[in-house]
């Protein structure tokens, strides 16, 4: 479980500036290894280890989500095509 000591109003509020009433707590033992594994392989602190894993990953699914849609589009095109052709 990593929990930052002595956090400042600054580091409990989100990107908006908003208040986060809860904290991130890894009580499970795979987690908390491969984040382990993680600060040792970057350097970094635990914390930047794992908010930059979170927004890397956060990308790859954006990303994901758009390919996913444009398919769709792809998809709904052909299929008006087909229809129009019939």
């Amino acid at each position: 479980m990593y929990r930052r000591p002595n956090a400042t109003k600054r580091d409990k509020t989100n990107l908006e500036g908003t208040d986060m009433l809860t904290e991130l707590v890894i009580d499970d033992d795979d987690a908390r290894s491969l984040a382990a594994e993680l600060v040792e392989l970057t350097g970094e602190s635990m914390r930047l280890a794992v908010v930059t894993a979170l927004r890397e990953q956060i990308v790859r699914e954006m990303a994901r989500k758009a390919r996913q849609e444009r398919i769709m589009a792809i998809t709904r095109d052909i299929a008006r095509g087909s229809r129009l052709a019939a």
